[in-house]
Protein backbone atom coordinates (compact mmCIF):
# COMPACT_ATOMS: atom_id res chain seq x y z
CA UNK A 1 0.00 0.00 0.00
CA UNK A 2 0.90 3.69 -0.20
CA UNK A 3 0.26 6.43 2.02
CA UNK A 4 -1.55 9.51 1.05
CA UNK A 5 -3.21 11.79 3.21
CA UNK A 6 -2.24 9.91 6.32
CA UNK A 7 -4.01 6.80 5.38
CA UNK A 8 -2.71 3.90 4.09
CA UNK A 9 -4.05 2.80 0.32
CA UNK A 10 -4.47 -0.44 -1.33
CA UNK A 11 -5.50 -1.73 -4.38
CA UNK A 12 -7.99 -4.38 -3.89
CA UNK A 13 -10.63 -6.97 -5.78
CA UNK A 14 -14.36 -7.55 -4.66
CA UNK A 15 -14.36 -10.30 -1.58
CA UNK A 16 -14.11 -13.25 -4.02
CA UNK A 17 -12.25 -11.75 -6.66
CA UNK A 18 -13.59 -13.34 -9.15
CA UNK A 19 -12.60 -13.49 -13.19
CA UNK A 20 -13.63 -10.09 -14.81
CA UNK A 21 -13.60 -8.27 -11.71
CA UNK A 22 -12.05 -4.91 -11.51
CA UNK A 23 -9.86 -3.09 -9.18
CA UNK A 24 -10.70 -0.06 -6.86
CA UNK A 25 -8.48 1.61 -4.18
CA UNK A 26 -9.42 0.91 -0.38
CA UNK A 27 -7.92 1.01 3.11
CA UNK A 28 -5.18 -1.76 3.92
CA UNK A 29 -6.06 -3.84 6.52
CA UNK A 30 -5.16 -7.53 7.83
CA UNK A 31 -8.16 -8.66 5.04
CA UNK A 32 -7.09 -6.90 2.08
CA UNK A 33 -6.17 -8.00 -1.48
CA UNK A 34 -2.74 -9.81 -1.31
CA UNK A 35 -0.86 -9.99 -4.77
CA UNK A 36 2.48 -12.49 -5.93
CA UNK A 37 4.52 -10.60 -8.04
CA UNK A 38 5.63 -13.38 -10.16
CA UNK A 39 8.78 -12.54 -12.36
CA UNK A 40 9.25 -13.68 -16.04
CA UNK A 41 12.08 -12.41 -17.11
CA UNK A 42 14.07 -9.37 -15.54
CA UNK A 43 12.13 -6.29 -15.34
CA UNK A 44 8.49 -8.14 -16.22
CA UNK A 45 5.99 -9.86 -13.93
CA UNK A 46 3.07 -11.04 -13.60
CA UNK A 47 0.54 -9.74 -10.73
CA UNK A 48 -1.34 -12.50 -9.55
CA UNK A 49 -3.86 -12.34 -6.77
CA UNK A 50 -2.59 -14.49 -3.80
CA UNK A 51 -4.63 -18.35 -3.42
CA UNK A 52 -6.31 -17.90 -6.93
CA UNK A 53 -4.99 -18.26 -10.58
CA UNK A 54 -6.19 -14.87 -11.81
CA UNK A 55 -4.20 -12.14 -12.79
CA UNK A 56 -4.04 -8.37 -13.50
CA UNK A 57 -4.66 -7.81 -17.31
CA UNK A 58 -4.88 -4.32 -19.21
CA UNK A 59 -7.83 -4.11 -21.51
CA UNK A 60 -7.48 -0.32 -22.98
CA UNK A 61 -7.44 1.73 -19.87
CA UNK A 62 -8.91 -0.88 -17.49
CA UNK A 63 -7.78 -3.49 -15.51
CA UNK A 64 -9.69 -6.44 -14.87
CA UNK A 65 -8.60 -10.47 -13.32
CA UNK A 66 -7.83 -12.63 -15.95
CA UNK A 67 -6.85 -16.66 -15.86
CA UNK A 68 -2.80 -15.90 -15.69
CA UNK A 69 -1.08 -16.43 -18.46
CA UNK A 70 2.57 -15.49 -19.00
CA UNK A 71 2.48 -15.15 -22.02
CA UNK A 72 -0.44 -12.39 -22.53
CA UNK A 73 1.41 -9.19 -23.44
CA UNK A 74 -1.31 -7.55 -21.10
CA UNK A 75 -0.46 -9.16 -18.14
CA UNK A 76 3.25 -8.44 -17.98
CA UNK A 77 3.62 -5.65 -16.12
CA UNK A 78 6.72 -3.64 -14.99
CA UNK A 79 7.84 -2.15 -11.95
CA UNK A 80 9.89 0.92 -11.58
CA UNK A 81 13.41 1.18 -9.63
CA UNK A 82 12.63 2.69 -6.07
CA UNK A 83 14.80 3.54 -2.89
CA UNK A 84 11.85 3.63 -0.64
CA UNK A 85 9.02 1.03 -0.75
CA UNK A 86 6.91 3.13 -3.36
CA UNK A 87 7.09 2.31 -7.02
CA UNK A 88 5.34 3.02 -10.27
CA UNK A 89 3.41 -0.08 -11.96
CA UNK A 90 3.51 -0.04 -16.15
CA UNK A 91 3.53 -1.80 -19.15
CA UNK A 92 6.22 -2.39 -21.66
CA UNK A 93 4.61 -0.67 -25.18
CA UNK A 94 2.13 1.16 -22.92
CA UNK A 95 5.38 3.08 -20.92
CA UNK A 96 2.87 6.31 -21.10
CA UNK A 97 0.50 5.30 -18.66
CA UNK A 98 0.52 4.13 -15.08
CA UNK A 99 -1.82 1.84 -12.50
CA UNK A 100 -3.51 4.74 -11.14
CA UNK A 101 -7.06 6.06 -9.94
CA UNK A 102 -8.29 9.45 -11.90
CA UNK A 103 -8.65 11.59 -8.93
CA UNK A 104 -6.53 14.07 -7.30
CA UNK A 105 -6.71 12.39 -3.93
CA UNK A 106 -7.73 8.38 -3.31
CA UNK A 107 -11.30 7.57 -2.30
CA UNK A 108 -12.72 4.66 -1.04
CA UNK A 109 -13.57 2.07 -3.76
CA UNK A 110 -12.62 4.43 -6.55
CA UNK A 111 -11.64 2.61 -9.91
CA UNK A 112 -7.95 2.22 -10.54
CA UNK A 113 -6.97 1.62 -14.11
CA UNK A 114 -4.16 3.20 -16.56
CA UNK A 115 -3.70 6.57 -16.47
CA UNK A 116 -1.06 9.37 -17.88
CA UNK A 117 1.80 8.84 -15.48
CA UNK A 118 2.79 12.73 -15.95
CA UNK A 119 -0.60 13.08 -14.99
CA UNK A 120 -0.93 10.75 -11.79
CA UNK A 121 2.81 12.27 -10.69
CA UNK A 122 1.40 15.44 -10.39
CA UNK A 123 -0.54 14.20 -7.70
CA UNK A 124 1.30 11.44 -6.61
CA UNK A 125 -1.22 9.01 -7.43
CA UNK A 126 1.11 6.75 -9.49
CA UNK A 127 2.98 5.24 -6.68
CA UNK A 128 2.09 2.04 -4.71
Amino acid sequence: GHVWDEKNWCIACSLDCSWGDGFYITECFGGSTYFEFIELVTNEILIKVSGTNFCMQRSSEDILLRTCNPSSPNQRWITSDSLDDSFEISQFGFETHCVSQEQDQPDHAEIVGMELCSSARVNNTSVW
